[in-house]
C-alpha cells in the first residue's frame, strides 16, 4: 500500500490487524530510498508477525516509550533517596548521577544498558 504527503513524498505503508481485531498501520519506508520489492519484503514480515500473534506497532510504542537512565535515576532519587536518605547523602547520590552516570547512560533506555556499559562507566571512575 502506498500513502501520500502534501509535499508530494510518497511512502509504504502495511496495514494489518492484530489478534484482538485491532486494525494498525505502519509506515514501513518512503518511496524512493526504498525500492518497492523491498518494501513488499518487509510488508511481508509484518504481515506475518502479526498472523502469528504479535503487534509490531505496539512494539514499536513500548519502544519508543521504555524508561530511560535518566527517567530511573529521577525515581531513584523522588521515591527511595530523598524519602529515606539524610539530606547530605541524599544530595551526593544526585551529585554522583549528575556528574558520572546521566552525561554517560542519561538517554540510553534501561533495558539495553548491559554489564559492560556499567564496567565501563565504573572503570573510568577515578581510584581512591
Amino acid at each position: 500500500m502506498e500513502g501520500g504527503y502534501p509535499s508530494g513524498k510518497r511512502k509504504y505503508i502495511v496495514q494489518y490487524r492484530t489478534k484482538d481485531n485491532r486494525q494498525r498501520r505502519e509506515v514501513i519506508g518512503q518511496h524512493g530510498v526504498l525500492t518497492t520489492e523491498k518494501a513488499r519484503d518487509i510488508a511481508r514480515d509484518i504481515l506475518a508477525d502479526a498472523r502469528k500473534g504479535r503487534d509490531p506497532a505496539a512494539e514499536k510504542r513500548a519502544k519508543r516509550e521504555a524508561p530511560t537512565v535518566r527517567d530511573l535515576a529521577q525515581d531513584y532519587l523522588e521515591r527511595h533517596a530523598l524519602p529515606n536518605k539524610r539530606p547530605a547523602s541524599a544530595a551526593d547520590d544526585r551529585a554522583m548521577l549528575n556528574r558520572l552516570v546521566l552525561p554517560k547512560l542519561g538517554s540510553t533506555k534501561v533495558a539495553t544498558v548491559r554489564r559492560p556499559d556499567i564496567e565501563k562507566l565504573h572503570n573510568k571512575l577515578p581510584k581512591r
